[in-house]
């Protein structure tokens, strides 16, 4: 059976990087909680996960997963503002805006107790 682009890239970043998986969609989160439990492992005692762009099932199994909440009405309310003013001929320079995120601790994760991730991997240039 071939595996769902969540379970390869979680299985990808983890043989690569061996740090804790951090999904960014609900997808790869979906494809990290099968990775970590066909592993056999648990959640939060054996490792960590943390999602991006909560999700109202992030709350139905457990552990409840912990995730980076982002502000979807401001981003919703930025975007109409800026097609409201396009459409009355605003020719503005793209706007540059910061939208701040609010980390949603549930059961998915323990604090961390080792190095600074700057510390244990170095950057590396792009």
């Amino acid at each position: 059976m071939p595996c769902a682009p969540g379970k390869r890239s979680c299985r990808c970043w983890r043989a690569r990087t061996g740090l804790r998986p951090f999904a960014v969609t609900q997808t790869m989160t979906i494809g990290a909680l099968q990775t970590l439990w066909e592993a056999g492992l648990e959640l939060p005692k054996d490792i960590s996960l943390l999602a991006f762009d909560d999700s109202e099932w992030f709350t139905a199994l457990k552990p409840f997963v912990s995730t980076l909440r982002q502000p979807t009405d401001d981003f919703a309310d930025q975007a109409w503002a800026m097609l409201m003013a396009r459409l009355n001929s605003d020719c503005s320079p793209t706007l540059r805006s910061e939208v701040h995120c609010s980390l949603v601790i549930r059961e998915s994760t323990i604090p961390y107790r080792g190095p600074l991730v700057s510390e244990a991997v170095p950057m590396m240039a792009t």
